[in-house]
């Protein structure tokens, strides 16, 4: 079902929790089927009610609409899935300080899209090589080995399954790439980044002076 969970409560977008329970409220007194209300109408104002009640939900719903509560789009299931490899990669860090987690999903996302790349086109080498292989084969019609042709017109639906999988993989992970775009990862001051942004002479400059750059001056 879709609809504008606002404009079914007549509220606005700014609305606060109490103005929406209070328009909940005097509209499913309104729809209740026991008082003759339509059975439709008043489903439609609970999901409403449901939905912008909860601060998360409410909040995934204004950013990217219905795309973002319907368990079965992409975007949810993008969702999910770094949700996981936030997980994996949290189990998998010893010292958490010293480690880039975002950077690490973002090679991992970058490193399953290149294997879904590699194992789309496979696929589709071996389905022209299961064609030109029922090409060559020549079988009378009243020859049960006819139905070698069923077993290579099985392998191809199945690559052609394989194919299309991996494509939805790859909108998955697209969705992820769009998503992770949205964090940030803050890293700790590493001494070492100074040794990165100063010539070796100036270093030792300010190591000389006391971190100031500057020559020493005598009284």
């Amino acid at each position: 079902m879709r609809f504008d969970p606002y404009e079914t409560l007549g509220v606005d977008r700014k609305a606060t929790r109490e103005q929406i329970k209070s328009a909940f409220r005097k509209l499913a007194m309104e729809c209740h089927p026991d008082r003759g209300g339509n059975v439709e109408r008043f489903h439609e104002v609970n999901e409403a009610h449901k939905l912008l009640s909860n601060e998360e939900s409410r909040r995934d719903y204004d950013l990217n609409g219905f795309a973002a509560i319907d368990p079965k789009s992409p975007f949810e299931i993008a969702l999910k899935t770094l949700m996981d490899l936030f997980n994996q990669a949290i189990e998998q860090s010893i010292d958490m300080m010293d480690v880039d987690i975002v950077l690490g999903i973002e090679r991992t996302i970058e490193l399953t899209v290149k294997t879904s790349h590699d194992l789309i086109f496979k696929s589709e080498q071996r389905i022209k090589s299961l064609n030109r292989l029922k090409k060559k084969i020549k079988v009378e019609d009243r020859s049960p080995l006819y139905r070698v042709f069923n077993v290579i017109d099985r392998r191809v639906r199945a690559e052609e399954d394989n194919i299309e999988n991996m494509k939805t993989q790859e909108i998955i992970f697209d969705e992820a790439r769009k998503i992770l775009r949205g964090i940030q990862y803050k890293k700790d001051f590493d001494p070492w980044d100074l040794l990165d942004n100063l010539s070796g002479e100036r270093f030792f400059r300010m190591r000389a002076t006391g971190g100031t750059g500057n020559a020493g001056t005598t009284d």
